[in-house]
């Protein structure tokens, strides 16, 4: 019976021991982990420059926004310099000009230079909110660095 009980705990003992995997096998396991902790990091660190580049790229076009928005800023400060000059002359005494068409010229260059000076506002406010988004872009591409 002792014999017995002993070669039936030798048979159950290498039946879980080869149960278990190999080495072989354990080697692939351990291949297929650090592939996949490869390609994951790959991934990640591909992701990470193409999100670096898409808020450059942004950067760049809200730049170039900017540029013209301060280009037709200066334009029109320099036609609202030009409107308020026409201003001051009409307003000044015209040899032959009756008083009603010297209001009506008035009230004419009076809404040009509303005009101007509301575009002029608009654009002063486009700019801020253009360098409000570039600063988010910055901020948001240093966290990719």
């Amino acid at each position: 019976m002792k014999s017995a009980s002993i070669s039936l705990i030798s048979t159950v003992m290498i039946f879980f021991i080869s149960c278990g995997p190999s080495a072989e096998e354990k080697m692939v396991a351990e291949k297929r982990k650090i592939d996949s902790i490869t390609v994951a990091t790959e991934n990640a660190t591909k992701l990470k420059i193409e999100t670096q580049h898409a808020y450059e790229d942004s950067i760049q076009l809200a730049i170039g926004q900017k540029d013209k928005y301060e280009q037709f800023l200066s334009e029109y400060k320099g036609d609202l310099a030009a409107a308020e000059d026409r201003l001051s002359t009409i307003k000044g005494f015209q040899f032959l000009r009756s008083a009603s068409t010297r209001e009506d010229q008035i009230r004419n260059q009076t809404i040009v230079i509303d005009n101007l000076e509301r575009q002029i506002r608009e654009l002063q406010k486009s700019v801020r909110i253009v360098e409000q988004n570039i600063e988010y872009y910055q901020n948001e591409k240093r966290k990719y660095q």
